[in-house]
C-alpha cells in the first residue's frame, strides 16, 4: 500500500474585535492566513513555537496574539514543490504590534467574515474555499 506524503502547514486566524486578518500572496494573489509549513528541524517543536517563527516571518517580531485554538482543515497543492499541504488553521486574538509584511504578502487587511464575500476572492481550491466559508458561518462575533 502507499500513503500518501504531505507537508504540514499551519495557519493563524488572528481575531480583532469582529474583524480577521486576510492577506493575499504575493506571487499567486490568493488569499491567505499569516503560518506555513514545519521546517525539517522543527518537528519536535511545540506548535505555538512554530507560529512564533512563521508569524514573526511573515508579520512582523512586534504583532503579540494568544492562540485559542485548531478550527479549521484544509488542503492545498503547491505546484512548485508538486506536493500537497495539509493546512490546520487555529484561532487567535491579536493582543497587539503593528503589522509589517514579508515579501510572500503583497497586502494585508482586516475584514468583517460576516460581510465579507469570498464568491469573486481568488482562493488556492474548492476546499480551501468551503474551509473558509464554512469558518465564516461559524465565527461567533
Amino acid at each position: 500500500m502507499k500513503y500518501a506524503t504531505f507537508n504540514i502547514s499551519f495557519k493563524l486566524i488572528l481575531r480583532k474585535n469582529d474583524k480577521i486578518l486576510i492577506l493575499t500572496e504575493s506571487a499567486t494573489g490568493f488569499l491567505d492566513f499569516p503560518g506555513g509549513r514545519i521546517e525539517k528541524n522543527e518537528v519536535k517543536l511545540p506548535i505555538k513555537d512554530l507560529f512564533k517563527r512563521e508569524i514573526t516571518e511573515e508579520l512582523g517580531k512586534d504583532v503579540k496574539y494568544k492562540i485559542l485554538g485548531p478550527i479549521i482543515q484544509y488542503r492545498r497543492y503547491n505546484k512548485y514543490t508538486k506536493i500537497h499541504a495539509l493546512i490546520t488553521a487555529y484561532e487567535a486574538k491579536y493582543l497587539s504590534g503593528d503589522i509589517k509584511l514579508s515579501s510572500e504578502h503583497s497586502k494585508y487587511e482586516w475584514v468583517n467574515p460576516k460581510k465579507y464575500n469570498l464568491k469573486d476572492k481568488k482562493i488556492n481550491n474548492d476546499e480551501e474555499r468551503l474551509a473558509f466559508k464554512n469558518y465564516f458561518k461559524i465565527i461567533k462575533i
